[in-house]
């Protein structure tokens, strides 16, 4: 990965960052606080987003367990840090 696109990556995951931020809560809230339901819908938005991005079952499935994988790594530095 060049400078360039790795630059280009943190911006994308950044406003990704935002935009989860600002949805987020609002799907589960909608769920009435139901964490299957709200991971469903939230199922079903990636599902929808990326079919329409022209991706495939594979890229789809390995775009959220790299994003899985991050947000772990993320949560338990976060509770190192407390």
């Amino acid at each position: 990965m060049t400078e360039n696109e790795r630059s280009k990556s943190i911006d994308i995951l950044f406003d990704a960052v935002r935009i989860s931020n600002k949805f987020g809560p609002l799907i589960v809230k909608e769920a009435d606080n139901t964490g299957g339901t709200a991971a469903t819908a939230a199922a079903i938005l990636l599902s929808s987003f990326t079919s329409a991005m022209g991706m495939s079952l594979h890229d789809a499935v390995g775009l959220f367990m790299s994003v899985h994988k991050q947000t772990m790594a993320m949560e338990r530095e976060d509770e190192a840090d407390k």
